[in-house]
């Protein structure tokens, strides 16, 4: 391996075989490598251009190589059997490789056998402490057998004994040496310390096996990198180019803007912004991508948090994530395995499903196979076309499920749309106002809140207590084992002629929640108190409040409760309910995102809440051992940005944004 102290700024450099810097490799300097290996222990300066190319034979040699110190023990069956050792260590006989073909051990490259023979070549142990010296053979199965098959046509150099030879075969037979079948004297003496001296130029001779491009130090801003073989680096600057067509890479940290397209395994740690990834034939690791990243590659991807508005594909495989950001694109063919997702985040399986924890707002997800799901936000979209859906917690407002298989729901926000075409949909907890629910095999609910829309084409609809004007159709019967504020205004419809009905018993009016932690105000007819009750037994309590104290302070009362009366013009400009901390019912002015639940509160008053209870409030998600407050709040800067613009739009309903609209 030739060995340099360091490049000059501008520097050319062209260069065939190993080579190893130093130092530094100054400004815009060029360096071409062909068939060998560059190490690089200083610094790559910025705009310097390095490119390293491998012929075929160079490349497929460095392969197989590279398969042999993967798999030191392989055992190749066929007319003969090959046993293959890299880094040969035995008896006082060392080489890179050996190979034991049919029983006769063959010795390759580096040869030391004994201190006697020194050689690069190849030797053949015959028995006898006789030994046949050849030039190496190529490291393919075909050279090995043409090696062992027929006779030599390369000439090869040995030390023996301390004395130089050359020739075709040379025949080491106890003392005797013979080259190409005649006993040959010495054609250059040597002494102890020339033969020391003849080893370690083998040895510095000896190319890196498999071949590589290391840079220990930093790569700069602006450099380009085109490498056929392996690229193994620390740190890259920004804007930077790294291209190998058939090799991959190994990195540290990955600066801003710098594209990356490699064959093979991405294994990075911290991906900067606007970063460009791509493998054609591997996949990712990584423990952090930027904002604004592409991702493109054909197998797994293994990331632990994905920035905001990233995308990322992976033809051939799926993808395992702990936080994904929003407006974060994930297509992949098999199972998405995820934690956190942001707000308007888009992920897709062509042919597996999805796993994951807590989806925040507007969050659009179409899979294959089967969804599971701890919460969902407002406004999400969620399919499953061959499997179904499952929503541990909260599905929030305005969301829509569709599956194949059936739907399972913890809580039920209000307006949203549950629909199968083969299975049941059943929720567990309560279900909010406005939902619209279309199953095959029937309906299974707990408590319904009004204008609810049920349908059961092949099956049953059962629910307890329901709000009032809903509509139900059902083949196999209704069955509501429970109370409505007016059984009068439900409309109650069976297709079935053995269909039966089981009308609710009427009940004073019962505004609901869908939160599980929500309380249900009741007014009582026979004065102006309104009274809390908390159905939670861990929050049981009641409060009384004076209807004539202002709306914000009714408003208080608890999370996701009900809107409290406003005067009519302050109707006609409606703050959107998304603006709304859904615990103090106000307009947010520091909104935070919440990863526990996936929800989107006013700072001050999420903090508050967590310190105290230590957990989620819309699905009660504990706070991890260890885990601080502060470590599951980050700023919403959508909801902030749609807030202030909204503040402009209406001046007058944002001086009191106390009131929920």
């Amino acid at each position: 391996m030739k060995k340099i102290a360091q490049i000059q700024a501008g520097e050319e450099i062209q260069h065939t075989g190993d080579l190893t810097v130093e130092g530094n490799i100054g400004k815009n300097a060029k360096i071409a490598l062909k068939d060998g290996s560059l190490i690089v222990n200083g610094n790559v300066e910025s705009g310097a251009v390095i490119t390293v190319k491998a012929s075929e034979d160079f490349r497929n040699q460095s392969t197989v190589s590279s398969l042999i110190s993967m798999f030191p023990n392989a055992h190749i069956l066929g007319s003969s059997s090959v046993h293959i050792r890299s880094g040969l260590v035995v008896n006082s006989v060392s080489a890179n490789m050996n190979m034991s073909v049919d029983g006769v051990e063959m010795y390759i490259g580096n040869v030391n056998i004994n201190n006697r023979i020194l050689t690069d070549g190849a030797v053949r142990e015959c028995g006898n402490d006789t030994y046949e010296i050849i030039a190496a053979p190529g490291t393919d199965m075909f050279s090995i057998f043409e090696a062992r098959s027929q006779a030599p046509s390369k000439p090869v150099t040995a030390t023996i004994d301390g004395r130089s030879y050359t020739g075709l075969v040379i025949r080491v037979e106890g003392k005797t040496v013979k080259v190409d079948g005649h006993i040959q004297t010495a054609t250059q003496s040597a002494s102890s310390s020339s033969a020391s001296s003849s080893s370690a130029a083998a040895e510095a001779e000896t190319p890196l096996s498999p071949a590589k491009l290391c840079v220990k130090g930093m790569i700069q801003d602006g450099v380009t990198i085109r490498s056929d073989v392996a690229i193994e680096v620390a740190q890259i600057g920004l804007g930077c180019t790294i291209i190998s067509e058939h090799e991959g890479i190994t990195a540290k940290n990955v600066g801003h803007n710098t594209r990356i397209s490699v064959r093979d395994a991405i294994n990075v740690q911290n991906v900067g912004k606007g970063v460009n990834l791509s493998s054609a034939m591997d996949g990712l690791s990584a423990q952090s991508i930027g904002d604004r990243s592409i991702i493109s590659v054909r197998d797994e991807i293994e990331v632990s948090d994905i920035g905001d508005s990233c995308e990322l594909r992976s033809e051939m495989d799926g993808i395992k994530a702990a936080n994904v950001g929003v407006q974060t694109q994930i297509h992949v063919r098999d199972a998405v395995n995820v934690q956190n997702v942001g707000a308007y985040s888009q992920i897709t399986s062509k042919t597996d499903g999805i796993k994951a924890r807590n989806i925040a707002d507007r969050v659009h997800i179409d899979v294959r196979d089967h969804v599971r799901l701890k919460s969902l936000g407002a406004h999400c979209v969620v399919s499953s076309t061959t499997d179904k859906i499952e929503v541990e917690n909260l599905v929030g407002a305005q969301s829509r499920l569709q599956a194949r298989d059936g739907i399972i729901a913890g809580v039920l926000e209000d307006q949203a749309k549950l629909s199968c075409k083969m299975g049941i949909v059943q929720v567990l907890g309560k279900s909010g106002n406005d939902i619209v629910i279309e199953a095959h095999d029937g309906v299974r609910l707990k408590e319904v809140g009004n204008g609810a829309n049920l349908s059961s084409s092949m099956g049953e609809v059962s629910t307890q207590n329901i709000g009032i004007n809903a509509v139900i159709n059902a083949r196999d019967g209704i069955d509501i084992d429970g109370t409505c504020p007016d059984p009068t205004s439900l409309s109650l419809n069976v297709k079935s002629r053995s269909a039966t009905i089981q009308r609710p018993t009427r009940a004073a009016a019962v505004s609901h929640s869908a939160s599980a932690a929500a309380p249900v105000l009741k007014k009582e007819e026979s004065s102006h108190i309104m009274t809390i009750h908390n159905e939670d037994e861990d929050l049981n309590t009641a409060i009384a409040l004076s209807l004539s104290q202002e709306p914000a302070k009714a408003s208080s009362a608890g999370l996701f409760a009900p809107k409290p009366v406003v005067d009519e013009k302050a109707e006609a400009e409606e703050i959107p309910d998304f603006m709304l901390c859904p615990i103090n019912m106000t307009l947010m002015d520091k909104p935070m995102f919440c990863s526990l639940d996936g929800r989107t509160y006013e700072k001050a008053t999420i903090h508050a809440w967590l310190t105290e209870h230590r957990f989620a409030p819309a699905n009660r998600e504990p706070l991890a051992e260890g885990q601080t407050v502060n470590s599951v709040l980050s700023e919403n800067f959508d909801i902030k940005s749609r807030i202030s613009e909204w503040k402009t739009k209406h001046p007058a309903v944002s001086k009191n944004s106390e009131l929920k609209m």
